[in-house]
Protein backbone atom coordinates (compact mmCIF):
# COMPACT_ATOMS: atom_id res chain seq x y z
CA UNK A 1 0.00 0.00 0.00
CA UNK A 2 1.05 3.16 -1.19
CA UNK A 3 1.92 5.40 2.12
CA UNK A 4 0.98 8.99 -0.12
CA UNK A 5 -2.10 8.25 -1.65
CA UNK A 6 -5.73 8.46 -0.20
CA UNK A 7 -7.82 5.61 -0.45
CA UNK A 8 -10.63 5.52 -3.12
CA UNK A 9 -13.98 6.42 -1.91
CA UNK A 10 -16.62 4.07 -2.38
CA UNK A 11 -19.44 5.05 -4.59
CA UNK A 12 -22.57 3.78 -2.77
CA UNK A 13 -25.16 4.77 -5.29
CA UNK A 14 -23.32 1.40 -7.48
CA UNK A 15 -24.22 -0.81 -4.91
CA UNK A 16 -26.65 -3.62 -4.87
CA UNK A 17 -28.28 -5.27 -2.07
CA UNK A 18 -28.93 -8.86 -1.93
CA UNK A 19 -31.28 -10.47 0.50
CA UNK A 20 -32.57 -13.82 1.30
CA UNK A 21 -35.69 -14.21 3.31
CA UNK A 22 -37.99 -17.05 4.44
CA UNK A 23 -41.23 -15.06 3.99
CA UNK A 24 -43.08 -18.77 5.73
CA UNK A 25 -46.37 -17.73 3.17
CA UNK A 26 -47.02 -15.21 0.20
CA UNK A 27 -50.54 -16.68 0.21
CA UNK A 28 -52.16 -14.95 2.69
CA UNK A 29 -53.90 -11.71 0.85
CA UNK A 30 -51.36 -8.80 1.24
CA UNK A 31 -48.25 -10.56 1.73
CA UNK A 32 -46.41 -9.73 -1.27
CA UNK A 33 -46.88 -6.31 -0.85
CA UNK A 34 -45.71 -6.29 2.63
CA UNK A 35 -42.41 -7.87 1.24
CA UNK A 36 -42.23 -5.38 -1.50
CA UNK A 37 -42.47 -2.32 1.13
CA UNK A 38 -39.66 -3.88 3.69
CA UNK A 39 -37.91 -4.56 0.21
CA UNK A 40 -37.63 -0.58 -1.07
CA UNK A 41 -37.45 0.77 2.77
CA UNK A 42 -34.01 -0.96 3.01
CA UNK A 43 -33.35 -0.15 -1.02
CA UNK A 44 -32.94 -4.26 -1.64
CA UNK A 45 -31.91 -4.83 -5.25
CA UNK A 46 -32.53 -8.95 -5.37
CA UNK A 47 -34.18 -11.27 -2.52
CA UNK A 48 -34.16 -15.05 -2.55
CA UNK A 49 -37.26 -16.22 -0.88
CA UNK A 50 -38.53 -19.34 0.53
CA UNK A 51 -41.65 -20.96 1.63
CA UNK A 52 -43.30 -18.99 -0.46
CA UNK A 53 -46.73 -21.22 -0.91
CA UNK A 54 -47.57 -20.74 -4.69
CA UNK A 55 -48.48 -23.34 -6.90
CA UNK A 56 -46.46 -23.72 -10.41
CA UNK A 57 -43.91 -21.48 -12.36
CA UNK A 58 -44.34 -18.38 -13.26
CA UNK A 59 -42.35 -14.95 -14.02
CA UNK A 60 -44.77 -11.43 -13.33
CA UNK A 61 -44.51 -7.57 -12.85
CA UNK A 62 -45.47 -6.61 -9.72
CA UNK A 63 -45.08 -2.84 -8.59
CA UNK A 64 -41.34 -2.15 -8.79
CA UNK A 65 -40.45 -5.70 -8.67
CA UNK A 66 -40.47 -8.61 -10.84
CA UNK A 67 -41.40 -12.04 -9.40
CA UNK A 68 -40.54 -15.31 -10.00
CA UNK A 69 -41.10 -18.19 -9.01
CA UNK A 70 -41.44 -22.44 -8.42
CA UNK A 71 -43.69 -23.79 -6.43
CA UNK A 72 -45.40 -27.13 -6.02
CA UNK A 73 -47.65 -27.94 -8.04
CA UNK A 74 -50.17 -30.46 -6.04
CA UNK A 75 -50.07 -28.59 -3.24
CA UNK A 76 -49.13 -25.07 -1.44
CA UNK A 77 -46.44 -26.41 0.40
CA UNK A 78 -42.38 -24.88 0.34
CA UNK A 79 -41.70 -22.66 -3.12
CA UNK A 80 -38.55 -20.84 -3.57
CA UNK A 81 -38.50 -17.59 -6.00
CA UNK A 82 -36.79 -14.22 -6.04
CA UNK A 83 -37.74 -10.58 -6.43
CA UNK A 84 -35.37 -8.35 -8.38
CA UNK A 85 -36.28 -4.19 -8.24
CA UNK A 86 -37.38 -3.25 -12.48
CA UNK A 87 -34.10 -0.76 -12.27
CA UNK A 88 -31.98 -4.24 -12.40
CA UNK A 89 -34.20 -5.70 -14.96
CA UNK A 90 -31.10 -5.57 -17.77
CA UNK A 91 -28.76 -7.50 -15.27
CA UNK A 92 -31.51 -10.50 -15.67
CA UNK A 93 -29.99 -13.27 -18.06
CA UNK A 94 -32.18 -16.16 -17.36
CA UNK A 95 -34.39 -17.60 -14.38
CA UNK A 96 -33.98 -21.88 -14.05
CA UNK A 97 -36.91 -23.58 -11.55
CA UNK A 98 -35.06 -26.70 -10.66
CA UNK A 99 -38.00 -28.15 -8.23
CA UNK A 100 -40.26 -26.26 -5.34
CA UNK A 101 -37.42 -26.73 -3.37
CA UNK A 102 -34.30 -25.11 -5.87
CA UNK A 103 -34.15 -22.18 -8.08
CA UNK A 104 -31.25 -20.26 -9.47
CA UNK A 105 -30.84 -16.67 -11.19
CA UNK A 106 -28.55 -15.82 -13.86
CA UNK A 107 -27.57 -12.14 -13.78
CA UNK A 108 -24.97 -10.10 -15.97
CA UNK A 109 -21.67 -8.99 -14.52
CA UNK A 110 -20.02 -5.84 -14.48
CA UNK A 111 -16.85 -6.89 -15.81
CA UNK A 112 -15.01 -9.16 -18.41
CA UNK A 113 -18.64 -11.09 -19.52
CA UNK A 114 -19.06 -12.28 -16.09
CA UNK A 115 -22.05 -14.25 -15.12
CA UNK A 116 -23.55 -14.21 -11.64
CA UNK A 117 -25.47 -16.96 -10.71
CA UNK A 118 -27.67 -16.98 -7.48
CA UNK A 119 -29.39 -20.26 -6.34
CA UNK A 120 -31.93 -19.62 -3.79
CA UNK A 121 -32.75 -23.46 -1.62
CA UNK A 122 -35.28 -24.23 0.71
CA UNK A 123 -34.18 -26.61 3.07
CA UNK A 124 -37.17 -27.31 5.55
CA UNK A 125 -36.70 -28.37 9.28
CA UNK A 126 -36.18 -31.35 10.99
CA UNK A 127 -40.32 -30.90 12.78
CA UNK A 128 -40.93 -30.45 9.31
CA UNK A 129 -42.47 -33.90 7.70
CA UNK A 130 -41.19 -35.30 4.33
CA UNK A 131 -43.45 -35.37 1.57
Amino acid sequence: MDVGRRPRKRNKDKDKKLATWNVRSLYRPGALAKLKDELNKYGIAITAVQEIRWSGIEIFHSGDFIVCYSGNKERRQFGTGFLINKKYKHLIMGFSPETDRICSLRLRGRFFNTIIIIICVHAPTNEKDEI
